[in-house]
C-alpha cells in the first residue's frame, strides 16, 4: 500500500509506528485522493478491457463457439 507516493513501511518508519494498525490511524482520505483512486482503476480497468478486445480474449472465444 502506498500513501502520498511513499510505501506505509516508510511512512511507519518516519512516524516512528511499529504497525501497520497503528499507522492506519493517522491516515485521511480526502475527497480529491478518492477521485485520484477511482481514476487509476478506471485507467486499469479500461486498459485491461482494451487488451483482450484486441486480442480476442476469453470472453470473445465463448461467444463464438456458443453460436
Amino acid at each position: 500500500m502506498q500513501v502520498t507516493g511513499n510505501p506505509l513501511k516508510d511512512l511507519m518508519v518516519r512516524a516512528g509506528q511499529s504497525s501497520q494498525k497503528a499507522a492506519m490511524i493517522y491516515q485521511h482520505s480526502d475527497d480529491e485522493r478518492q477521485r485520484e483512486v477511482a481514476a487509476g482503476l478506471d485507467g486499469m480497468v479500461r486498459s485491461e478491457r482494451a487488451k483482450h478486445h484486441k486480442d480476442g480474449g476469453p470472453h470473445h472465444q465463448q461467444e463464438s463457439s456458443a453460436g
